[in-house]
């Protein structure tokens, strides 16, 4: 998301943009995608042990990966911000 829609995100959400509220925001992005990756490990795994039927066009694993990936460039991001 570029930084202009993450500053209007804080100004809508937030009503101001501070440095609190960047920690904040940033906080609430890192653990949602945490959540989703976390989410896609345990279908991951149901589909694995056959509790779940396998979707042929989605890679729960990969997906999770990538959320992953983005949550550590979401942080690189931010400690280059500081």
């Amino acid at each position: 998301m570029p930084i202009e829609k993450r500053e209007r995100t804080l100004r809508d959400y937030f009503g101001d943009v501070t440095a609190f509220y960047w920690l904040r925001f940033d906080g609430m992005r890192l653990l949602l995608m945490h959540f989703n990756a976390l989410w896609t490990l345990v279908q991951d795994g149901h589909v694995r042990s056959d509790h779940i039927p396998s979707i042929e066009v989605f890679d729960y694993r990969e997906y999770a990966e990538n959320s992953f990936q983005e949550m550590r460039v979401t942080m690189d991001e931010r400690s280059i911000e500081k």
